[in-house]
């Protein structure tokens, strides 16, 4: 699970990165901002699936050859291949060609060329032997990777919601329908779980309503008053 784990981060952080070196170098070009982008936000999918395959494939590889030669190999025919069918399939599916390299020398269809594939090969160097033991340094510092850590299942979260939302002040049978209960004493026996400290806030909470309450009273005897003692020395 922490591999896969540290596998989905992984994908995430050369996504981020690949759309920040794909948006710097259209600005370059361009003078203005374009989103690179497949997917709504900033991440370019493709950089992440090459760094991830990469990783996968040299680790696997490790045992037998761990050497520059090799990653730079696997780099070149894995990011490759990525390139050119994602290039193929979403041509396919949209109709569109979101890079073309018909231009540059030793191409194949326009989808690859041979300065991007050395590019690769370098880049999948530099990812395995340089940025992914830095990445891994810092993986590893976050909790959600620790052993020990709590078993938190859908249903836990379904728990967590009600105390919270009864905590707020809903409206108990505005909950039960949220919550698909039939029974109201499923909702607040079984699923809202308040302590001490709730009943203690709420009951300070009910004791600034009711003194609330007396300084209005207290402000509207006041008004009272005051215009009592006015109509006494109006002269008619």
């Amino acid at each position: 699970m922490e591999y896969l784990i540290r596998l989905v981060l992984l994908f995430f952080a050369y996504s981020f990165a690949g759309w920040c070196i794909e948006v710097i170098l259209k600005f370059i070009q361009y003078h203005r901002f374009i989103n690179r982008g497949f997917f709504t936000g900033p991440i370019c999918p493709i950089y992440g699936s090459g760094a991830v395959l990469i990783t996968i494939t040299v680790e696997i590889l490790t045992p037998y050859e761990s050497a520059y030669g090799t990653t730079f190999l696997i780099s070149f025919l894995l990011c490759g291949l990525i390139e050119y069918f994602t290039s193929w399939f979403m041509e396919k599916r949209f109709h569109a060609r979101w890079w073309d390299y018909s231009t540059k020398p030793m191409n194949l269809h326009g989808r690859v060329w041979i300065g991007n594939l050395i590019l690769f090969g370098i880049g999948g160097v530099a990812i395995i032997h340089l940025i992914n033991p830095f990445l891994y340094s810092i993986i590893s510092k976050i909790p959600i990777t620790a052993k020990g850590m709590p078993n938190i299942t859908p249903h836990v979260c379904r728990h967590t919601y009600c105390s919270i939302q009864a905590r707020a002040g809903m409206y108990p049978k505005t909950l039960q329908y949220l919550m698909g209960h039939s029974d109201i004493g499923v909702t607040m026996n079984t699923y809202t779980h308040l302590g001490l400290e709730d009943a203690l806030e709420e009951v300070g909470r009910m004791q600034e309503l009711e003194n609330a309450r007396k300084e209005q009273e207290k402000l509207a005897g006041k008004k009272e008053e005051t215009r009592v003692s006015k109509r006494m020395f109006r002269v008619g």
